[in-house]
């Protein structure tokens, strides 16, 4: 099968923009990645906080274990990044080739600050069972749930032109 020259310019571009994007949201994955890492080990710090206090042995020892998992959470980020790696290269990718590409960009970065809202929030609650809690500490998960309904609106706006649009997939 023989493509033009102008075919051929259009599925290189095509390409380049996929992964332009891809490029763009692979930090906003790893951020996600680090803070569900700071999430857990500020709820496993909390849930353990009144054993601090005691000045127990199993003090001594929720102590190591709150070390061991934030020595072994490093591993995990990098598996997590590499896994974030592979399957949104693989969705935008696909994206592009079924003329969907960025529907798709939308909703992962939708999703992306969603869950950093979540994960925000649910540090914000284990501040407020510690008393460490403010509400200037709010600020972020709202902006980020705020970012996320923008960027979810795009995507359903996108899709709603994709489906009404007749597909021209690239390749």
């Amino acid at each position: 099968m023989h493509f033009s020259r102008s075919e051929q310019l259009k599925t290189i571009a095509s390409y380049g923009l996929t992964y332009l994007l891809w490029a763009i949201s692979l930090p906003l994955g790893g951020w996600v990645i680090y803070d569900l890492r700071d999430m857990v080990l500020t709820v496993m710090a909390v849930l353990t906080a009144k054993l601090y206090h005691s000045g127990t042995r199993e003090a001594f020892y929720a102590n190591l274990r709150l070390r061991a998992a934030d020595t072994t959470s490093y591993l995990l980020m990098g598996v997590a990044l590499v896994l974030v790696i592979v399957v949104i290269e693989n969705y935008y990718r696909l994206g592009m080739l079924a003329g969907h590409l960025w529907s798709r960009v939308f909703l992962v970065v939708a999703s992306c600050f969603g869950l950093l809202c979540l994960f925000g929030l649910v540090n914000d609650l284990m501040r407020l069972i510690i008393d460490a809690f403010t509400w200037r500490v709010l600020f972020y998960p709202v902006v980020y749930g705020v970012t996320a309904i923008f960027f979810f609106g795009l995507w359903r706006i996108r899709r709603i032109k994709e489906s009404l649009a007749p597909s021209t997939p690239v390749g």
